[in-house]
């Protein structure tokens, strides 16, 4: 768990200077991947790919758009759904973002080298297709 948290917290310190939280750019992200795989993301969407929270999503959506880095408009396909879009400013902060993220996962994680870190890669997948809560 300290080794999650350590994770966090360097992201986070990385993210600042752009304004967003670990959280806010995983969503940005994901909508963005979404959007390419040629999904129209919605919350409930967004929530089942992240594994967060709905109420969490739902609050960090809000903010996100606040931001005006997202826009929430009706579904075209399911009636009770919102669709979520990023921005242009949400694709600006995103690309800004990624460099980010990468340089501190290469300084937290390349650590223990890259075959090391494909093999925990591994076994954190089969964790996650072993022990799935929902």
């Amino acid at each position: 768990m300290h080794v999650a948290q350590r994770w966090q917290r360097r992201l986070e310190k990385a993210l600042e200077p752009i304004g967003l939280t670990h959280l806010q750019f995983i969503l940005l992200a994901t909508i963005d991947w979404l959007e390419r795989s040629g999904e129209v993301p919605s919350q409930a969407r967004l929530a089942n790919f992240t594994l967060f929270d709905r109420v969490m999503i739902s609050k960090v959506l809000t903010l996100l758009a606040q931001k005006g880095l997202i826009v929430r408009d009706a579904h075209p396909t399911l009636a009770k759904a919102k669709r979520v879009d990023l921005t242009k400013a949400g694709r600006h902060a995103l690309i800004r973002a990624r460099p980010l993220w990468a340089e501190t996962e290469q300084r937290y994680f390349g650590q223990i080298g890259k075959e090391r870190m494909a093999v925990l890669g591994e076994l954190l997948d089969e964790l996650l297709q072993n022990n799935d809560e929902r």
